[in-house]
């Protein structure tokens, strides 16, 4: 005779199945977020999150070389310079020699290299970073502009400036010695920022 499973395990499977459930509909909301990345007035996302696959791999190779985190931006400083840059500035490739004469391998003296050059490539890197995502942000609030019709133009002319939006225009105009400027509602504070790259830290020139 088959025998009738207790009433608390039947309970506890139905469970189980309710929380499959749940999660699975969380990893398609999670799909559909990473799928289709958008942005907000006066505001951008830089960071996609299906390149964290190659951020780590690369990552787990340059931390083998006995590279860290902390070298990141001069690193990325580094990468930004021209081979005419590198040769040209006397500094860096004095250091970038010395480095190589004493090491058996690149990876030895890209590690030494970063260390002795690290003010002048963090300036370097600092500015790249900021350039990526200006030119990030310029592309993204293109493609905001290019879906705006006349309903939420006029939704936005109807709206005063958002708090976060009031924010980056005070600390941008602090950063970049720019008078405060008067703008009319939600839009307007949105041109700005954009005209201005949401640029808290550099007017374009690169270091």
């Amino acid at each position: 005779m088959e025998r009738m499973k207790p009433e608390s395990e039947k309970t506890d499977l139905g469970v189980y199945i309710d929380e499959l459930g749940r999660m699975l509909a969380d990893l398609k909301s999670v799909e559909v977020g990473l799928s289709a990345p958008q942005i907000i007035p006066g505001e951008a996302v830089y960071r996609d999150q299906r390149d964290a696959f190659h951020q780590i791999t690369l990552g787990a190779v340059l931390a083998a070389r006995a590279l860290s985190a902390h070298d990141a931006r001069s690193l990325d400083g580094f990468l930004a310079m021209s081979p005419t840059e590198l040769v040209g500035d006397t500094a860096i490739a004095l250091h970038w020699k010395d480095a190589c004469a004493r090491c058996d391998t690149i990876g030895e003296a890209l590690a030494i290299f970063l260390s002795k050059a690290g003010p002048r490539l963090e300036d370097l890197g600092r500015y790249a970073e900021w350039r990526r995502r200006y030119d990030n942000y310029m592309v993204r609030s293109e493609r905001f502009l290019g879906a705006l019709d006349k309903d939420k133009l006029e939704a936005m002319a109807a709206r005063p400036a958002s708090p976060k939006q009031r924010w980056l225009i005070r600390y941008t105009c602090e950063c970049l010695g720019l008078p405060f400027p008067e703008l009319a509602d939600r839009r307007a504070a949105f041109l700005w920022l954009r005209t201005a790259g949401a640029n808290p830290r550099y007017k374009q020139v690169r270091p």
